[in-house]
Formats: structure tokens, C-alpha cells, sequence
């Protein structure tokens, strides 16, 4: 919403400012089966609401009152970059169509991507097209995770933070390596 001209497809749903949180609460099966949960916290409201510990009526209202500042947060982000929207009418977890959006003055035009790239190329800006390809796998990575007997779907972020200092020692180590395999490293 800190865009200066908001454009949506007509059929696109535009809105919801609002704050949504969810929490299941196994509480009463670990009791069912005598699993006893233990939870140890400091300070009043740590943990004002758990999944598996029994929730006081105290610290929901407080975990409400928690999304409210959110909620309010989020409201004065909107009005201070849409300064034209009714925000109370609008931040109620709503969603509308554009056409409605339109409206109430959460996007300022309607338009497919098609006939806005149309307009922006006959208006003389070059239009340019991009496409994402996927990232070939590193060499040294499969190499490591096939040695190690890892399976492959191990979280890449965690795994690949551990093998970049191994990749640079590798690449420190044998300089002479060919520019094509250094590159896979």
C-alpha cells in the first residue's frame, strides 16, 4: 500500500487489513491420555497462550490485546500511504473485488497486466520480459549429501549455510581447477 498509483485486476481481491492468528489447543488429549506438560516461563505474559498448556481467560485477553496493537499498527500504516481510504470502513479482514476496491479507494485503476503493459508500450516505455530459471544444484552440496547419506530434500538453507565454508576451502585449496567445475562450487 506504499505504492503512489495502485493498479488491480478487476477481479483481483483486494483488502483484508485486518490480523488473524490461529491456535490449536491439544490441552485437553495430552490430559486424556495423563501426558503431563510442563512449561516454564519468565515474566507474566512470556507465554500468554500455548497450544499444549492449559489458556487462561487472562492470557487470551491478553494475546487479543497483543493483535490489537497489530491491528492498529497495520491500520495506521494504511492511512498514513492511502490518506483518501476511510480506514475504519476498510480494516475489518474484508476482502472485496477491485471493482469495489475501486471505490473505497484502496487501488486507483482497473486493469489486466495485459492491457497495462499495452498502454505503457504505446505511452513509449520498453517493455522488458523476464523469466526465472531454476538454480542448477551445486556440485560440492550433492557431493556432501550423497557421501554423507543425506536425503536430498534436507532443507537447503540449513545444510547449504554448513557447506559454504567448505566450498571456499575447496576453492582455496585447488586453485587450479577448471573455471567450469570452480563455477559449481
Amino acid at each position: 500500500c506504499v505504492a503512489d498509483h495502485i493498479v488491480a485486476a478487476p477481479f483481483a481481491l483486494v483488502g483484508s487489513i485486518g490480523v488473524v492468528a490461529e491456535l490449536p489447543n491439544f490441552h485437553r488429549v495430552l490430559d486424556r491420555f495423563e501426558v503431563d506438560y510442563l512449561l516454564v516461563t519468565a515474566g507474566k505474559f512470556k507465554r500468554s497462550v500455548h497450544h499444549l498448556a492449559a489458556n487462561t481467560d487472562e492470557g487470551v485477553a491478553h494475546f487479543q490485546q497483543q493483535l490489537e496493537l497489530v491491528h492498529d499498527a497495520f491500520k495506521a500504516h494504511v492511512a498514513e500511504f492511502r490518506p483518501t481510504v476511510d480506514v475504519e470502513e476498510v480494516a475489518t479482514g474484508d476482502s472485496w473485488l477491485a471493482t469495489h476496491a475501486l471505490e473505497n479507494g484502496l487501488v486507483d485503476e482497473l486493469a489486466t497486466s495485459d492491457e497495462y503493459l499495452d498502454r505503457k508500450e504505446s505511452e513509449g516505455f520498453d517493455i522488458v520480459g523476464m523469466r526465472l530459471q531454476p538454480r542448477q544444484p551445486r556440485l560440492l552440496p550433492s557431493l556432501l549429501r550423497q557421501a554423507l547419506g543425506l536425503p536430498l530434500g534436507l532443507s537447503q538453507a540449513a545444510f547449504s549455510f554448513d557447506l559454504a565454508a567448505v566450498a571456499r576451502s575447496a576453492r582455496a585449496a585447488v586453485p587450479s581447477l577448471p573455471q567450469s567445475l570452480m563455477a559449481r562450487l
